[in-house]
């Protein structure tokens, strides 16, 4: 064996306590079936909190930090996390299109089973990152995905987005 490590899988995010009553809306709650679109968070703060499947259509929480945070089946396209933080994110099942990662950090961060089209990576920096069967047609700021786990069949997908970050054009052959 050589001496490189093997890559390591995303931590999970750890799950909400509502016993801590801490009064703050998005600290501590679990949402199933909420209507929460075009929610505004500028700096803001999600901490342990789990979405089941929430629209959350146009979320903004530029700078914010999310930690522990779990969407399932969630439609969070148009959402706007530039410059923010993610530590122990997962996102299974949800609509993403044109998710705007740009300059994000993010840390133990799972996209699976997600609808990423037009979604935007450009400058993030990602730690255990790990996408596993997600749609990426137009996926922007490939850059920003440099190390994360995938699957042959999604390194596969995400072929047309790196030929397209790195100025090649694909030709017919021609005999």
């Amino acid at each position: 064996m050589s001496g490189r490590r093997r890559p390591r899988h995303p931590a999970a995010p750890r799950p909400p306590r509502p016993e801590a009553g801490d009064p703050r809306e998005w600290v501590d709650r679990a949402y199933i079936d909420a209507e929460l679109a075009n929610r505004v968070l500028r700096g803001g703060e999600l901490r342990r909190c789990a979405f089941t499947r929430c629209r959350l259509t146009g979320l903004q929480v530029p700078e914010g930090t999310l930690s522990d945070v779990r969407f399932t089946d969630c439609r969070v396209d148009l959402a706007a996390l530039r410059f923010a933080e993610l530590q122990r994110v997962a996102f299974e099942g949800c609509l993403l299109g044109e998710l705007d990662l740009t300059e994000a950090r993010l840390t133990d961060v799972r996209f699976e089973k997600c609808d990423l089209r037009l979604a935007e990576f450009g400058g993030a920096r990602a730690t255990r990152l790990e996408l596993r069967d997600c749609e990426v047609e137009g996926l922007g700021g490939v850059d920003g995905l440099r190390g994360a786990l995938v699957t042959w069949p999604d390194a596969v997908s995400l072929l047309g987005p790196l030929v397209a970050a790195a100025g090649l054009v694909v030709v017919e052959e021609t005999q």
